[in-house]
């Protein structure tokens, strides 16, 4: 077997040293979406640093950098957040269901919010459609449905004795981010 050339040796040590430059590179790129993320985002009513973050981290791919891909962007966020936590609150469920927790009102609760982001997640994928169609007023309506079963969520679970409801940081998360959804698609129309 030949021995490598000096200079494919070298290349090869160099190889991992030049792509991580090049991963460093484009890592510290701005997004280049970030000044009308800003500005739309600064127009918004509600949570307008989050806005910004969210926005910002996320890899837009084909949308377009103005209200209405932005909206897009919100809703799909609210969406993919929805269903994480809907995710979550079947786990709970199940293992509140398991324990005997259900004189508790623990199951209950959990149920309840079960059913209620499935149909948070349905009525962001509405807005998402709602949306692309261009009947922002739809969209709106929806992803104010979506926010509303949230509530309920939260709201329905103080009744439980002792209440520490493991899911207030999750349904303020996506409350959140559906408000932000809300907030761009307003300016739409």
């Amino acid at each position: 077997m030949a021995a490598a050339s000096p200079s494919v040796l070298l290349l090869l040590l160099c190889l991992p040293l030049v792509l991580s430059l090049a991963i460093a590179v484009a890592a510290s790129q701005p997004n280049p979406n970030k000044k009308v993320i800003e500005e739309t985002c600064k127009c918004t009513t509600v949570h307008s640093a989050l806005c910004v973050e969210a926005l910002t981290a996320v890899d837009m791919g084909g949308a377009a950098a103005d209200a209405r891909g932005l909206a897009a962007v919100a809703v799909r966020l609210a969406e993919r957040n929805a269903t994480g936590t809907a995710e979550e609150v079947a786990r709970l469920r199940d293992e509140a269901e398991a324990r005997g927790a259900a004189g508790e009102g623990e199951e209950e609760c959990l149920g309840e919010c079960e059913e209620l982001y499935e149909d948070t997640v349905e009525q962001l994928e509405g807005a998402a459609a709602a949306l692309e169609a261009g009947k922002f007023a739809d969209a709106a309506a929806a992803a104010e449905a979506a926010l509303a079963g949230v509530r309920v969520c939260q709201d329905g679970c103080r009744a439980v004795p002792d209440h520490k409801n493991v899911l207030t940081k999750r349904n303020g998360d996506v409350s959140r981010l559906c408000s932000i959804a809300i907030s761009i698609i307003r300016l739409l129309h």
